[in-house]
């Protein structure tokens, strides 16, 4: 089975069991923090894709970490990963799960890539564009500046890209001029 249709089954299975449980939002805030403590600790990682670590000391470790800070039924799947021997994947179930709730709720995640950063009327703009397409009801725009680009902007969405930078438009040009 791949990576990606194993972390999209079980992020499935924690997201309905929070949705029948009406612990979605709690839920959706443990995963992002599980997945914020995976991406910015090393020690971390290590830990989860480690081989030579035993299942009940990574359970032991994990509760430890994350005793007080997550609920029961989160905690319960972290166990269910660890005895199932699918710890290593859970950075990519934390990225199915977010993707999942913001599916169910019509929910963009963007991120907007310019040349200097952003301003607000223009993040108004992007964000009004996107609910006015009826297909999000909410847009959360994450701003990232790459002066590389020159002008102009990248959206970047899930798998999509809309490349409107001065950058790649001079790119076009150069390889026209080529021909």
């Amino acid at each position: 089975m791949s990576n990606q249709r194993l972390s999209s089954r079980y992020a499935s299975s924690i997201f309905q069991l929070a949705s029948e449980s009406n612990k979605i939002e709690e839920v959706l805030t443990d995963i992002k923090l599980i997945a914020a403590s995976i991406s910015g600790s090393n020690d971390l990682k290590s830990l989860l894709k480690s081989p030579i670590i035993k299942a009940d000391d990574k359970n032991s470790i994990l509760n430890k970490i994350f005793s007080g800070k997550v609920n029961e039924l989160t905690s319960k799947f972290l166990s269910l990963l660890i005895s199932k021997g699918r710890e290593s994947y859970l950075a990519e179930i934390c990225v199915s799960f977010i993707e999942e709730y913001n599916a169910t709720n019509k929910i963009a995640d963007i991120t907007l890539i310019t040349a200097i950063e952003a301003t607000d009327k223009i993040v108004a703009e992007v964000t009004s564009l996107l609910t006015k397409s009826g297909n999000f009801s909410n847009v959360v725009i994450k701003k990232e500046v790459d002066p590389s680009i020159i002008g102009g902007f990248i959206l970047k969405m899930d798998d999509q890209l809309l490349d409107n930078s001065v950058q790649r438009k001079l790119q076009i040009v150069k390889k026209e001029l080529q021909k």
